[in-house]
């Protein structure tokens, strides 16, 4: 199904910077991809190799890279197709629904401030002392705790728990089934029992993270936990107490970060990353999916394996094993005439 709109080309062009091809009053009704244009529909091409099939397809028009010829279809043309395009589809991006201000089944602790235009779902709970800032939307049935404070703009969809004293910065959206600010896996051995490490410590979410689905991030024992401007997490990741994660973090699904470890900015985590505790990782640093990290890594590394070590390296002892085989039946063959010589030669000796 194509997503819906109604603006001019004209209007688009001017939203996104591009400069105008054809007519400006031509109306667009939908986005969409090559394979399913409609007309109506605008569709963006990076590469020039798809301009014809643009052209000949459906859709009223299309968004191009500079160097494209488009004479024959209304088009905005722009440096970077996939921005703009991806400028045009948050238009559409699927709002939260949510009452129109406070829901009447709400309920509000004591002392709780919230600022202009914040909208609050039905059966959602909020503890004493909560500070919610203008225009946030929080989604129904969600739990805010005790001395919580969430940024202006932030998101909350449907289910999401927020424990006592934890920040969230400004535009942070949280998606279903998130929970932040839980107890760490804090424990310690005596006589022979597991005795719970008390988890006093807090959650700080800068600006403008994005939180994926089921998602779980600890509290810190003492200090905080920490994920900074701009990180985005996948779905079903597991953040440990005291992690401090650096900005604009790409971490995908299924990762897990243990304990007290340290990650830079710009690192991107592959999905089923597993990280150990107390390790540090430098800046710009890329694990590949499955990758197990069990010591420091330095800036700019690209790692993949368990251990993590060098991706080329691994990527040749990969290949080596895959030989190993072929290397077997070698070795066997190998040895059959290493045995035959041998057999020959003790029958020499004996003449």
């Amino acid at each position: 199904m194509n997503s819906t709109i109604d603006k001019t080309l004209g209007e688009l062009a001017e939203l996104v910077g591009g400069e105008l091809s054809g007519d400006a009053n031509i109306r667009i009704t939908g986005v969409s991809g090559l394979e399913t244009a409609q007309e109506g529909d605008i569709v963006f091409v990076e590469n020039e190799k798809w301009i014809q099939s643009a052209i000949q397809s459906p859709a009223t028009a299309i968004i191009a890279p500079c160097r494209a010829s488009v004479e024959d279809k209304p088009a905005i043309v722009i440096k970077n197709p996939r921005h703009a395009f991806v400028r045009i589809l948050q238009l559409l991006a699927s709002k939260l629904p949510a009452t129109e201000g406070i829901d009447p089944s709400v309920r509000m602790g004591s002392e709780v401030q919230l600022g202009e235009r914040v909208s609050i779902g039905p059966l959602t709970v909020l503890g004493n002392n909560v500070k919610i800032g203008a225009d946030a939307c929080v989604g129904p049935l969600c739990y805010i705790g005790d001395d919580t404070a969430i940024g202006e703009g932030c998101v909350l969809h449907a289910q999401v728990t927020i424990k006592h004293e934890v920040t969230l910065g400004s535009r942070v959206i949280l998606h279903s089934g998130c929970v932040i600010g839980t107890d760490g896996f804090g424990y310690f051995q005596e006589s022979g029992q597991h005795q719970k490490m008390p988890q006093i410590g807090t959650v700080i979410i800068h600006e403008d993270v994005e939180i994926g689905a089921n998602t779980t991030i600890d509290r810190g024992t003492l200090g905080p936990t920490v994920v900074g401007a701009g990180t985005k997490i996948d779905n079903l990741v597991q953040v440990a107490h005291n992690v401090q994660i650096g900005k604009h973090c790409i971490i995908c699904a299924q990762s897990g970060v243990s304990g007290s470890t340290v990650i830079g900015d710009g690192v991107v985590l592959g999905g089923q990353v597993g990280i150990g505790d107390h390790i540090k990782i430098g800046n710009r640093v890329v694990v590949s999916g499955k990758g197990g990290v069990i010591s420091d890594l330095p800036e700019d590394a690209l790692v993949s394996g368990y251990p993590a070590g060098p991706h080329r390296e691994k990527m040749k002892v990969e290949a080596a094993i895959r030989r190993v085989p072929e290397l077997l039946k070698t070795v066997r063959e190998l040895k059959r005439e290493v045995e035959d010589l041998s057999q020959k030669l003790a029958l020499t000796q004996q003449r």
